[in-house]
């Protein structure tokens, strides 16, 4: 749930992200760096589209067995079990995207970034619409 609020604007899916172009697409990257990172955002999306996949999965299991009424305790802590598995898996991949981009950027632009990321992740909480 870390990342929750971080990725979903990016993968029309159910899992969640901003658009990278929202994290560096201003900075005026120069042609190296923009190839670079073009081809980490391409690596990037393909992992989270398999561990989103997952995740959609288990989460329609849950929804057919509470739609037909007949739930099943221990069918439905496996299906939550891999939700969350690609949970975490989404957010690891998208923490070492991060790392992995910063790494190519200049130090100038590294600093925007991750602040960037930082104060996305600070204003956000995934949970809130539980309380």
């Amino acid at each position: 749930m870390l990342l929750m609020g971080w990725r979903a604007q990016s993968l029309a899916s159910g899992m969640t992200s901003p658009k990278s172009e929202s994290l560096y697409g201003d900075l005026q990257l120069a042609p190296a760096e923009k190839e670079q990172v073009q081809a980490l955002e391409k690596s990037y999306h393909q992992k989270v589209q398999s561990w989103c996949e997952r995740h959609c999965a288990a989460r329609l299991k849950i929804a057919e067995m509470f739609q037909s009424g007949r739930v099943d305790s221990t069918a439905l802590a496996s299906f939550q079990e891999e939700m969350s598995a690609a949970q975490r898996g989404a957010d690891e991949a998208t923490l070492q995207q991060l790392l992995a981009v910063s790494r190519v950027l200049t130090p100038e632009h590294r600093a925007i970034v991750l602040k960037r990321f930082g104060d996305s992740m600070a204003a956000s909480c995934p949970l809130k619409w539980i309380q």
